[in-house]
């Protein structure tokens, strides 16, 4: 670069030294998941999920979108009386959580130019789709149980909405 104004704004790949020469390679290539990990506030993960197209809000979320995190659980007989328990309960497991990238889009890819065709996947409901949510590391490992353990889906919310959700399960009796 023969300006320093040319890489303001970049982020850096590697450490550097004074004095050192910078060139293309020195810095994260713009829209790349380098890119997305450097911008990460301290202490948060990106955490991506594989959802059916049933569980996608109807193809209507973006990258930056806030979403509510649903999980629905199978509960098996073992100890519990399954008649008194239910036969399955579903709750909002995370609250207003932010999309960073859905498939190959993220919220450091170039934004679509306005009048061109939107690249946005088209998902049907027996496709799957790759959807990287903002979170802590209690989260994650919330997030990790309820993929194991039962089936995630996702809930578009107002991103000025800041009422608190209602915490109780439904149960399927």
């Amino acid at each position: 670069y023969s300006s320093s104004t040319q890489v303001v704004g970049k982020i850096l790949s590697m450490p550097i030294v004074k004095g050192q020469p910078l060139t293309r390679s020195s810095f994260i290539s713009e829209g790349t998941g380098a890119q997305l990990a450097a911008a990460l506030p301290s202490g948060m993960r990106a955490v991506s999920v594989s959802l059916s197209g049933q569980n996608v809000s109807g193809g209507l979320l973006y990258p930056g979108c806030v979403v509510d995190v649903l999980a629905s659980f199978k509960l098996t007989g073992g100890s519990r009386d399954v008649d008194s328990q239910g036969e399955a309960l579903s709750t909002t497991l995370l609250h207003a959580v932010q999309v960073l990238a859905i498939a190959g889009d993220s919220v450091v890819s170039k934004q679509a130019v306005p009048g061109e065709k939107d690249s946005s996947p088209t998902l049907r409901s027996n496709q799957r789709l790759n959807v990287t949510l903002l979170v802590n590391p209690k989260q994650a490992e919330a997030l990790q149980l309820a993929t194991d353990n039962g089936t995630i889906s996702l809930a578009m919310r107002n991103p000025l909405d800041t009422a608190p959700v209602n915490a109780e399960a439904t149960v399927l009796s």
